[in-house]
């Protein structure tokens, strides 16, 4: 099939050359993966509680994202956030910067970090939404992070970790 034959929303084939020069065919779903993107959801989210979204690679490499987070229409108004997420164990310039907001429904953010060369650092969000929050959530541009199925974790942070928090 020619490229000038095929029509909006077809493309099941993507052809391209990788690092070596060589021709590849692949999907639209792996390079949608292999550019750091994704999605995944809480369900049932409570108010007031911390939940941890993403593992970042060992600390002593820089791990970033761009983490898009919106609520459906269930007993309150949707809304959605926009945050870059910068992190490392070792400058002490960890960030979590709130690019845009249309409504609360993360209220803090915070970054779990350790000085080493073997352990990992932790990323978890503060729900502050009241009634029913299922949340999705789309990523992108992502270095390092391994994003997870949401588990609730307790208000004190793990042992040994430095903590960052970040309130919007």
């Amino acid at each position: 099939m020619k490229e000038n034959e095929l029509n909006n929303g077809t493309v099941t084939k993507v052809r391209g050359i990788d690092a070596n020069g060589n021709s590849i065919v692949t999907t639209p779903k792996e390079i949608a993966k292999s550019g750091g993107c994704g999605t995944f959801s809480i369900v049932d989210a409570l108010n007031g509680k911390w939940y941890r979204v993403a593992i970042s690679r060992r600390c002593h490499m820089a791990s970033s994202v761009l983490l898009n987070a919106g609520s459906l229409y269930v007993n309150n108004a949707p809304c959605s956030q926009l945050f870059y997420i910068a992190f490392d164990g070792y400058s002490n310039l960890q960030n979590v910067i709130q690019l845009g907001v249309s409504g609360k429904c993360i209220s803090k953010v915070r970054l779990l970090y350790i000085g080493s060369t073997t352990e990992t650092g932790m990323v978890d969000i503060y729900i502050s939404a009241n009634g029913r929050n299922d949340i999705n959530f789309a990523y992108s541009n992502n270095i390092g992070f391994t994003f997870q199925t949401p588990v609730e974790v307790s208000e004190e942070p793990d042992a040994g970790y430095i903590v960052k928090e970040f309130t919007f």
